[in-house]
């Protein structure tokens, strides 16, 4: 998902992330005023409690980047003018 105010990817187990609402859910929560983190925790929340596992990147246009996940690790990777470069696999970031 994207459009002017956020992008979003979701990667994981498909029909939770759907059933969850997936990245339009976080989108519309986000636009409403919910802090990032907490809309992509919230949806995170709905696909483990249906049983499954996703991980999310979402970048928002004033450069806010959520890289979270509720599996065993997410490969994952952010950079802005705002924030240098951060690489992580599970929980580490370097």
């Amino acid at each position: 998902w994207a459009d002017d105010d956020i992008a979003i990817s979701c990667t994981g187990t498909g029909e939770h992330i759907i059933r969850a609402g997936g990245a339009i859910s976080i989108a519309c929560a986000f636009k409403s005023g919910v802090p990032l983190d907490k809309a992509v925790n919230d949806m995170l929340d709905e696909v483990q409690r249906l049983g499954g596992d996703a991980g999310v990147i979402a970048v928002t246009r004033d450069l806010g980047v959520a890289t979270l996940y509720n599996s065993d690790g997410m490969k994952r990777a952010s950079v802005s003018t705002e924030q240098p470069l951060q690489v992580a696999t599970f929980t580490e970031l370097r």
